[in-house]
Formats: C-alpha cells, sequence, structure tokens
C-alpha cells in the first residue's frame, strides 16, 4: 500500500508543479495582455488561453488538494457522533465522491473523443480543444487514486491524516 501511496503522491506532485507552471504563465499573459491593450495592441487570443488554462489548473491541482485535505467539508453534525459512525459516514462520503468523479471522468472522456473526431479548435487561435479534456481527465484519474488509496488506507474516525 505504500508504494501505491508514493506512486500516487509522486504523480499528483508532477500534476500541481505543472498547475503551478500553468498559473504563472496565465498571470503573466494576462498582465501582458492588459499592459499592451492599454497600449491599442492587444494579444490576440488571451482569453482563449486563460480559459484552457483554468479548466487544465483545476483538474491538475484536483488530486493534491484530496492529498492535503484542502477541499471544504462541513462536519458539524458529524462529529457530535460516535467514532465509529464517524468512519462509515466518512468512507461512506468517499466512495460518493469516487462514483462521482468516475461519472465525471466517462463524460470528458466521451467529450474529448468527440472534440478529437470532429476536430474542434478554438475560435480564434484554432487550437485543437480534446487534449484540455484529456488533460482534466487525467486529474480527475488521479483524484481518483487518491480516494482510492484514503479508502483503503483509513482506519481512524473522521478526521485521519
Amino acid at each position: 500500500m505504500e508504494s501505491f501511496k508514493w506512486m500516487v503522491k509522486r504523480v499528483s506532485n508532477h500534476l500541481v508543479f505543472l498547475s503551478g507552471v500553468i498559473l504563472c504563465f496565465t498571470m503573466c499573459i494576462s498582465v501582458a495582455d492588459v499592459v499592451m491593450r492599454n497600449l491599442g495592441k492587444p494579444i490576440m487570443g488571451v482569453y482563449e488561453f486563460v480559459s484552457i488554462f483554468g479548466g487544465l489548473l483545476a483538474g491538475f491541482a484536483l488530486p493534491h488538494s484530496f492529498f492535503q485535505k484542502a477541499h471544504v467539508r462541513v462536519d458539524m453534525v458529524v462529529e457530535k457522533l460516535p467514532p465509529s459512525v464517524q468512519t462509515a459516514f466518512e468512507k461512506i462520503t468517499r466512495v460518493l465522491v469516487l462514483l462521482f468523479i468516475f461519472i465525471a471522468i466517462y463524460f470528458l472522456f466521451k467529450m474529448a473523443w468527440n472534440l478529437a473526431s470532429t476536430n474542434t479548435v478554438s475560435a480564434t487561435l484554432k487550437v485543437p480543444m480534446y487534449p484540455v479534456a484529456f488533460g482534466i481527465m487525467a486529474g480527475c484519474l488521479v483524484a481518483c487514486l487518491v480516494l482510492v488509496y484514503e479508502l483503503f488506507s483509513s482506519r481512524k474516525g473522521i478526521n485521519n491524516e
């Protein structure tokens, strides 16, 4: 189980590094567009870049946020329950999130396949859109692996690390 955790954490760290690079590039191109727009020469396609990179950034950062437990959790009611019920509730919640992400992966795959088969490109820059959907899907796949690890490794109560 530890080698599985190591592999998933390593892939997750690579994805979060990529999302950081994407975020820096997005900020730089946005600032450059604002400056150039004030000089009367806007950069064409910045809106498309920001949209594409925003989707990739969210997909790539998702597994890391699961590892860090940085997602929002409201547990005012659950914390008042006995530890065994808390553990059961946590496992049920993880299974439901896993199912939700599997559904998202399925539809992202269908979307990416459709975008690839129809050669869909962005309006201004003519960038193919299917790699974006496949990229977000890859982030969701790694997030599923994180959830599977947490599901089978947790033996404590709701606040286990």
